[in-house]
């Protein structure tokens, strides 16, 4: 008797969770769904020299040019910049008895960035960011720090220029970056990683 007693409180705590959870259920489900493009990229510095303002080699000062082909002659050519993430949360939120708003909690990004499709450093977000519902999109900065002669020693120092000159605030070289993830999202039942890497690209949420 004591048994049936237990089974029976156990099935009408699963019913009223399904019904009455059910909407926060499906909401929290769509949250896989939360889509990435690269934004924009900004506080590029190749070698320690500034590259915002400038779209062509030329615009390099003597002294900037000469900083540049030092680090070269070193067989160095540091890359730091800012690569601004969109996160778009496409639930519209059900503000349900259970409190659930529709918002998510991007916890951690396992990323790797690809050059011209080369695969070269990897790291994960510094901190967790809170993204909204009802379609509002955060941006996540993610600073990076790349030793660029050492995966792009082939193209010299005018490709290594070129190819910060062409991120330098997107201006079209934005495609020549992309972003291999593995986001993991925080809700109030727990983390929720997604079942496959994604690519993060530019002007495209995917």
């Amino acid at each position: 008797m004591k048994y049936r007693y237990v089974l029976l409180i156990s099935i009408i705590s699963i019913s009223l969770f399904f019904f009455q959870g059910c909407s926060t259920v499906q909401g929290i489900m769509s949250l896989q769904q939360l889509t990435y493009s690269i934004e924009s990229i900004e506080s590029v510095y190749l070698g320690g020299v500034s590259v915002g303002g400038k779209k062509v080699i030329n615009d390099f000062s003597v002294k900037e040019t000469l900083t540049l082909a030092l680090m070269v002659s070193t067989k160095k050519m540091p890359l730091r910049m800012t690569v601004n993430i969109a996160v778009k949360n496409p639930n519209k939120g059900m503000g349900d008895a259970n409190g659930y708003n529709g918002s998510a909690t991007l916890k951690s990004m396992d990323w790797r960035l690809l050059i011209d499709d080369i695969p070269t450093i990897n790291g994960n977000l510094s901190k967790a960011f809170e993204i909204p519902g009802n379609g509002q999109t955060t941006i996540v900065p993610v600073e990076m720090s790349i030793e660029l002669y050492e995966y792009l020693e082939q193209k010299g120092y005018e490709g290594m220029a070129n190819l910060a000159l062409a991120i330098s605030g997107l201006g079209g070289g934005g495609a020549r970056l992309k972003i291999d993830a593995l986001p993991t999202v925080s809700t109030f039942i727990g983390d929720i990683q997604y079942p496959n890497r994604i690519t993060i690209i530019d002007k495209e949420f995917r």
